[in-house]
């Protein structure tokens, strides 16, 4: 706080003004990041309100910026998969890819936990004051839930339980992308790989929630935004395809001429 919008440091809270609130906001903004700036308002103005809640510091603040992350392609997972069979780090990576389940919950697991068609999920290993890990709840009512899993997946996974603490599987995970040569991307994409995997199967979002643990749709929407770039590209091949077809010599696209053949079949 001492070294964030420092323009303000010598002015009386009650002698505040917009203008001044918001010379400071753009001059921060020129340095730090969206999000920054955002999280230094909020303590600024949380600050302020404390003391005098009848002045008016509103400004405008930098739009958020929209973070493009990699998100794993199915050649990735296959990859990936192919490399970490029989390793340490294998069960988590099933989980997250097939089950959607986070490190904390994959840590926290039980070989209990897991039945002939899928996983409960009901607790988390996460670190509490004393950097110490332990078991607790999970965070939200969205977090209790069960994951189907394909039954070579669970028979897999059972070899693997339990597994280590979050960090580890952190640095397993890692060198494993790593080893294999694939593109750098957080374990947590794993869960962006399922969750788009099902939007694109057409599973409604309904669905998608209950299995993934998401307790918004404005959540998930979020996490799927930007689909797997491999389904994109040839869906886009398709359209380009067809209306190749069509303003070229052949006027019966294959898209078109494979509906016909079904029609006159049927």
């Amino acid at each position: 706080m001492e070294r964030d919008l420092t323009a303000l440091h010598n002015v009386r809270i009650r002698a505040l003004t917009k203008e001044q609130v918001q010379k400071a906001i753009d001059q921060e903004a020129k340095e730090h990041s969206p999000k920054t700036v955002r999280n230094m308002y909020a303590l600024f103005a949380a600050s302020v309100k404390m003391f005098d809640g009848k002045v008016d510091i509103s400004a405008k603040l930098p739009k958020k910026q929209r973070i493009s992350r990699y998100i794993p392609t199915d050649a990735d997972i296959k990859k990936l998969l192919e490399y970490v069979a029989g390793k340490p780090i294998e069960a988590p990576v099933l989980l997250a890819a097939t089950g959607s389940l986070r490190r904390s919950e994959i840590a926290a697991l039980k070989p209990d936990d897991l039945t002939d068609l899928g996983v409960i999920v009901n607790k988390a290993m996460v670190e509490d004051i004393n950097k110490q890990w332990v078991i607790k709840p999970p965070k939200t009512n969205a977090g209790y839930r069960f994951s189907p899993l394909p039954p070579n997946v669970v028979e897999r996974v059972r070899k693997g339980l339990p597994t280590p603490n979050p960090t580890i599987i952190y640095h397993q995970f890692s060198n494993a992308l790593k080893a294999c040569g694939l593109p750098h991307f957080r374990f947590h994409d794993l869960r962006h790989y399922y969750a788009s995997t099902l939007h694109a199967l057409n599973i409604p979002d309904k669905y998608i929630m209950q299995n993934g643990g998401w307790e918004s749709e404005q959540v998930l929407h979020n996490v799927y935004q930007h689909t797997l770039s491999n389904r994109a590209e040839q869906e886009n091949e398709k359209v380009i395809n067809y209306f190749e077809a069509i303003a070229g010599k052949d006027k019966t696209p294959k898209m078109q001429h494979e509906m016909q053949h079904k029609e006159k079949s049927i």
